[in-house]
């Protein structure tokens, strides 16, 4: 399968990074160029115990960056792994992760085939019918091929994670 995963933050990384070591091929996207380079040149941007194995491993294999949405429409699946920063009030700040869904459903314009965009950033339910939905569709046109799920993120550093496999082998024993 192809996944194509939006943003390289801790969530984006670690998840392109354990897709490819599962057989995917990767295309990890970024719009900072400095993390694209890093992560071409087969080094982590981010701070994660034996995820530089993994990136090291697969970089330039079944593991890619660019900046580009290029890659998109070649993919099966799309993961928006953008951050969700709070604002002042509290309130949850969606204006990098509807920029990412927009030019996501931009680039699934003129894509025929099934295309499943998952939602892996913390968001609300009216969140995404309100906004992030309307611009992914917005954004293709109104693609009918487009399905759209969310997978939120709840994830804890594997240092941190009580009877985290050590070991490659344990880690596939365990299915990670």
């Amino acid at each position: 399968m192809h996944i194509t995963v939006i943003g390289s933050g801790y969530v984006g990384t670690t998840i392109a990074a354990c897709f490819a070591d599962l057989g995917h091929q990767v295309t990890a996207i970024d719009i900072d160029q400095e993390i694209v380079d890093t992560l071409t040149a087969g080094e982590t941007p981010i701070a994660e115990p034996r995820l530089d194995d993994l990136i090291g491993e697969h970089a330039g294999g079944r593991l890619t960056a660019t900046t580009n949405y290029d890659a998109v429409p070649e993919s099966d699946v799309t993961f928006l792994a953008i951050g969700t920063p709070s604002n002042e009030d509290g309130s949850i700040d969606l204006a990098g992760l509807e920029a990412a869904a927009k030019a996501t459903g931009e680039a699934l314009t003129d894509k025929n085939d099934q295309h499943l965009v998952v939602i892996k950033s913390t968001v609300t339910p009216p969140s995404i019918r309100d906004v992030l939905e309307p611009a992914i569709r917005t954004g293709s046109n109104d693609n009918d091929a487009i399905e759209i799920a969310t997978n939120p993120e709840f994830l804890q550093r594997g240092d941190r994670c009580p009877g985290f496999p050590k070991s490659r082998q344990a880690r596939r024993w365990h299915g990670l």
